[in-house]
């Protein structure tokens, strides 16, 4: 606090008397809640977004006093000052971009169950988690555990034992403490009301507890990974015997601060993961630095040059040709890889051989079948076309905040002079706010689709 009053960063003494009074709430001291969540909202220019967590928290002190009035009229306020952020509001240190008007009606729900009416709380529960973005997994996993206790609350206990469930299958699949902190004290609740499915659910709740060990974000973007990148063996692969061979090649480069560096890798294998399985291939591991020197001037991005990822192609395709597996697929999921291109159309100057996917009729059909809304031209860079793939493949890479990184630069005619940067400030070409998961799919169907025709060309040499 003091370096917060010393900077005169009024976001940040607001920021650390709203923390404050969470903990204080936690303690269940209403009345300590409710004095630092005013002591907040008294600091001086604050943001409509820290004002709102500071409002929001002092409802849940009302909460805590069973003081139901003053509760959802606070609530109402918290949720209005959200629904008041604006694009030019100062900028800040502080990451308070899940401080939606769906985040409050889900803190308002949580109250409900403090307040004596956890009927309330299910349906306020069952409307904002349907709503969530899937992007937002440990989320909700948090608030599906609470809405499991609200369920008990209700004298609900075989469906608060089911949703308990489906929190526990979230948490056992990011590791999530607060999830597993919020499955603890369902069972003080469902448990006493002695549901043989809670049980059931209350044993395999607390076997996964005690032999899990915490797990963070790496663990789950590395078991993401696992998915799409083969395990196959070799005993495997002498059995099966496939003459084409798929190689996904992505990048390392910036995505804007919602998706991550291995964007277009995690997208080239998820698509060459779907072509090998539909069609028996040969999957390789993925390239994952390649010709990303337009986002040069944006942190995290590495490359290599055009004449080593010429070589390292031609060389795969020259041992997998000494392998007894002559054809490849080249799945290129960065568009800068122009080089592809040219080591595709030597290799086949004696035959196909080799074939690069998705051409730009591949990548228009997909827009077309899977209705997106941004056109080509606007959709260049971390838009709602990788968006949506990775909301479907990999959802747990997508960080939260994304819709608010939309950008357009439809016209880029000094691109590869000037890099992104002339053209971005944010890293992102497009309106990644448009993408969905059902997108995703469809986009991920038809290029599955459209590679049949690559395969056979290949396949009839």
């Amino acid at each position: 606090m003091e370096w917060a009053q010393e900077a005169a960063d009024d976001d940040m003494q607001s920021y650390v008397l709203f923390r404050k009074s969470h903990q204080a709430a936690a303690q269940v001291n209403a009345d300590q809640t409710i004095g630092l969540a005013r002591a907040a909202q008294r600091v001086p220019n604050l943001t409509s977004r820290i004002s709102a967590l500071a409002a929001q928290q002092e409802a849940t002190g009302y909460a805590l006093q069973k003081n139901s009035r003053a509760a959802l009229a606070k609530f109402d306020e918290a949720r209005e000052l959200a629904g008041q952020h604006q694009a030019n509001e100062p900028t800040t240190a502080l990451d308070t971009s899940y401080c939606t008007p769906a985040y409050i009606e889900l803190q308002r729900a949580n109250c409900f169950i403090d307040l004596g009416d956890p009927l309330r709380a299910v349906q306020l529960f069952e409307d904002e988690i349907a709503a969530l973005p899937q992007m937002y997994r440990n989320d909700r996993g948090v608030y599906l555990a609470r809405l499991a206790r609200a369920y008990g609350k209700a004298g609900e206990p075989e469906q608060g034992a089911d949703t308990a469930g489906r929190a526990l299958a979230i948490a056992a699949r990011t590791g999530s403490a607060r999830t597993l902190s919020e499955l603890t004290a369902v069972s003080r609740v469902v448990e006493s009301r002695q549901s043989v499915l809670w049980r059931r659910s209350s044993s395999a709740f607390r076997s996964f507890v005690i032999s899990s060990p915490p797990r963070g974000r790496a663990d789950e973007e590395a078991e993401g990974m696992d998915d799409l990148i083969t395990q196959a063996t070799s005993g495997e692969e002498r059995r099966r015997r496939p003459s084409i061979a798929v190689l996904p090649v992505g990048s390392f480069e910036q995505h804007g601060d919602h998706l991550p560096l291995i964007t277009d890798t995690a997208i080239a294998c998820l698509i060459a993961k779907r072509i090998a399985d539909d069609h028996g291939l040969f999957l390789l591991p993925p390239i994952t630095m390649s010709c990303s020197h337009e986002h040069a001037a944006m942190a995290g991005t590495v490359s290599i040059s055009a004449a080593t990822l010429y070589a390292v192609v031609n060389d795969i395709w020259r041992s997998l040709q000494a392998s007894g597996a002559p054809g490849l697929v080249v799945v290129n999921g960065h568009g800068g890889n122009y080089v592809l291109s040219n080591v595709v159309q030597e290799i086949n100057v004696n035959g196909p051989r080799v074939a690069l996917f998705p051409v730009h009729e591949d990548r228009a059909r997909a827009r077309s079948d899977a209705g997106l809304e941004s056109s080509a031209a606007e959709d260049m860079h971390g838009g709602e076309f990788e968006a949506s793939l990775l909301l479907h493949g990999a959802p747990h890479l997508v960080r939260a905040g994304i819709e608010q990184d939309d950008h357009s630069a439809p016209s880029r005619p000094h691109l590869l002079t000037t890099g992104m940067a002339e053209y971005t400030s944010n890293g992102i070409i497009g309106r990644p706010s448009l993408a969905t998961a059902a997108k995703g799919k469809a986009l991920l169907d038809s290029l599955a689709e459209s590679a049949r025709a690559h395969v056979d060309v290949i396949a009839k040499d």
